[in-house]
């Protein structure tokens, strides 16, 4: 048996690239987040046979959510112990997602038949904006440019793809950033299999007055039937996040979307807020000893 869903992020992406290129179709918009999650686990012996998969989507176009984090979450199990578990959290400018999936061996050591089927799990999200190029006092037509980064972080399970396709394990990414006016376009396709997690940059030549397209995507998978003898689980965790940012060439030029993203800003985890919660409140507790400290010291000087 064969389950291995390869990476659909050719097909995902260009459907993205539709959305972001038109200003010559009406239809098209300046914004979108697009996710669609799948968990699935089939047991087709012992009978009865169950068959679970259900589908998950997420689509907002032009929509003020879509700048908000949205948060995906879904787990499926066959009675013989099949599962598949995907979970997403993201919004423009920023995409997390986790696959994972396990199945029993079909087999005794013996070599019996006790029971078949598969598990797959898959996250594609991806996002688009529009970004103006203004600001820093710049006259229209000036020449600048942009950098648009994307910092991948995560890790699929090892291996990662067994012959025969009974395991397979993925995560792909992409940035995109084009010119709308002159059409010119730097991108990068990012594969967990070839390249190290970190952080890439590409550079776009444009101008003053011109609009840019900002597109990010990210794709998870892990797959694994009853016949896969390597492993009996893969898992594909980039919950820790794909980020994506803009720098440009001169400083004050603008780096917000027309969804209110700021792709300049960093974007604070949550033990990062904790920490600066936690440095303030630190502050605050030194404020108060010192101003304390202060005070008897002009009781002192006074007696």
């Amino acid at each position: 048996m064969s389950c291995f869903r390869p990476p659909r992020l050719a097909a995902a992406s260009a459907l993205i690239g539709a959305l972001a290129l038109g200003p010559a179709q009406t239809w098209a918009q300046n914004t979108s987040l697009m996710v669609t999650t799948t968990v699935t686990s089939v047991m087709t012996s012992p009978a009865p046979r169950e068959d679970h998969s259900r589908p998950t989507y997420l689509t907002l176009f032009d929509s003020p959510d879509a700048a908000q984090l949205q948060v995906m979450d879904d787990r499926i199990t066959t009675s013989n112990g099949g599962t598949a578990e995907v979970k997403f959290l993201g919004r423009i400018g920023l995409l997390k997602a986790y696959a994972a999936a396990s199945h029993p061996y079909c087999c005794t050591i013996g070599g019996e038949l006790v029971t078949s089927g598969f598990s797959n799990a898959t996250v594609d999200a991806g996002f688009t904006d529009t970004v103006a190029v203004t600001g820093a006092g710049l006259s229209e037509g000036t020449p600048v440019q942009y950098t648009v980064g994307l910092r991948i972080n995560g890790s699929i399970s090892s291996p990662s793809f067994e012959m025969g396709g009974h395991v397979g394990v993925y995560g792909a990414a992409e940035v995109r950033l084009e010119d709308k006016i002159t059409r010119e376009t730097v991108s990068l396709r990012w594969n967990a299999a070839s390249q190290s997690p970190g952080l890439y940059l590409l550079t776009l030549n444009t101008q003053v007055g011109h609009d840019l397209g900002i597109t990010g995507y990210l794709n998870v998978g892990a797959s694994v039937d009853s016949s896969a003898t390597t492993t009996r689980s893969g898992v594909a965790d980039f919950y820790h996040s794909a980020a994506y940012s803009l720098t440009p060439s001169v400083a004050g030029l603008n780096t917000t979307g027309v969804s209110g993203t700021n792709f300049l800003a960093p974007v604070p985890e949550p033990a990062s807020w904790a920490l600066m919660l936690l440095g303030l409140g630190v502050l605050v507790r030194i404020g108060r000893v010192g101003r304390a400290m202060a005070h008897v010291d002009r009781n002192a000087s006074s007696c």
